[in-house]
């Protein structure tokens, strides 16, 4: 009877694990109820096919269950992400043969009931996950900060250790009540930190939820500089317009008195269109609004801003990524162009070889950028981790692309290839 409790356990355990990821990574298809009474029949099922000591006809049972769920229960986008789950799949199971290799360590030279050793993998099989899951799928518990892991890693540490010293006195004891509190006891620990690593999801959840917040302020901000700009563009434009009929009576009368005089008044005229023409069309407004600030922005500074672009729709990046990308890589120029005395420039050119999309951004340096690795840069600036540039690497690799940093001879060049979509 024992045996089967624990079958419960440990199968509920990873039935849950198995049922919390495709809930992050996949939309329901059905309301809440069907996936409930799914888990109970799951876990009901996979622990009477485990009385019979049967290793493979379990894993066969596990999988075929855990794949009858994922194509009925969930949508996906692709058919690549049915393999992905199954490749899951058996990374937990990975996961908990491992778990039990390492618990087996633990009570090498150790007389104990089944239910022990069955416990403590458990609670290595969840944190395994959890590690799992932050650094190899992407699900919600991937934003689950350093600190909190390692808290988690403490308390699945310090649970193990209590329930083997449980265990050293469990066969001690004669008293049956005794003995039903220690497994009591066990279990409620399991429960916990099943609590624990279902908040740890809800925690992901938070941090994801406020980068998102302070990225939709960064594309605020840059849409209220967008937006004054050309307010103050629209008043300057309605000053034209109400003398533009005088500017040519003007002309005309210049034309006829002294050519030379009406050619200069001509140069005058067009130096002021083309001042308050717009001059960015990139087919992404998040871009035209970043590239008027930072060319205003590296204007004041005495920085030369050229920009070209061939024709392309760029609009399959998203306009919370193109701040990540372009609004990062020009606050790094133009910092790093600031500090050289001599020639200052940041050129920029978007074009398009076969079927990706090429960005080069090129921009004078004093080469003082250390690198960490070949992917990796660390920042100089003092307080800083180069955080800017893990950030733009990351969304780009959201794109299957890849990004290069060359610094030599007094410049930096960043080159960027992206597929079109």
């Amino acid at each position: 009877m024992i045996d089967f409790i624990v079958y419960l356990i440990t199968n509920s355990i990873i039935v849950f694990i198995l049922l919390s990821y495709l809930n992050d990574k996949h939309i329901p298809k059905y309301k809440k109820k069907f996936y409930i009474l799914f888990y109970i029949l799951f876990v009901i099922g996979i622990s009477i096919i485990n009385v019979f000591e049967i290793t493979l006809l379990n894993l066969i049972c596990n999988l075929l269950c855990f794949i009858f769920i994922d194509f009925i229960g969930y949508k996906h986008d692709t058919v690549f992400d049915y393999y992905r789950d199954i490749i899951y799949f058996f990374l937990l199971i990975f996961l908990d043969s491992l778990a039990f290799f390492i618990v087996g360590l633990i009570y090498q030279t150790h007389e104990y009931i089944n239910i022990f050793r069955t416990m403590s993998a458990s609670l290595i099989v969840l944190f395994l996950n959890m590690i799992l899951r932050r650094y190899i799928s992407f699900t919600r518990i991937e934003n689950v900060p350093i600190r909190e892991t390692i808290i988690y890693l403490l308390i699945t540490v310090f649970y193990i250790f209590m329930i083997y010293i449980m265990s050293e006195n469990y066969d001690v004891l004669k008293n049956k009540f005794s003995k039903g509190m220690i497994l009591f006891f066990i279990i409620g620990q399991i429960a916990i930190d099943i609590m624990i690593y279902y908040y740890l999801n809800f925690v992901g959840l938070s941090y994801k939820m406020e980068k998102k917040v302070i990225e939709a302020n960064q594309q605020l901000e840059l849409k209220r500089i967008y937006y004054t700009n050309l307010k103050k563009s629209y008043e300057e434009n309605r000053t034209i317009i109400h003398d533009f009929k005088n500017h040519i009576q003007v002309l005309e009368n210049a034309y006829k008195k002294n050519k030379n005089d009406a050619d200069t008044l001509k140069e005058q005229l067009y130096k002021v269109l083309d001042i308050n023409k717009v001059k960015y069309q990139t087919s992404s407004e998040i871009l035209d609004i970043i590239l008027m600030d930072k060319e205003n922005e590296s204007q004041t500074k005495g920085i030369e801003f050229i920009f070209k672009m061939e024709i392309l729709d760029i609009s399959f990046i998203s306009e919370i990524d193109m701040i990540t990308i372009f609004g990062n890589l020009y606050d790094n120029a133009i910092e790093a162009t600031e500090q050289i005395e001599k020639e200052k420039y940041i050129r920029t050119a978007i074009y398009k070889i076969g079927e990706m999309l090429t960005i080069r951004i090129e921009n004078s340096c004093n080469n003082e950028l250390e690198y960490v690795n070949k992917n990796n840069i660390k920042s100089t600036k003092y307080g800083h981790s180069g955080i800017g540039l893990k950030n733009i690497n990351r969304t780009i690799k959201k794109y299957n692309g890849i990004f290069n940093i060359l610094i030599t001879e007094g410049k930096c060049i960043i080159i960027i290839s992206i597929p079109i979509k």
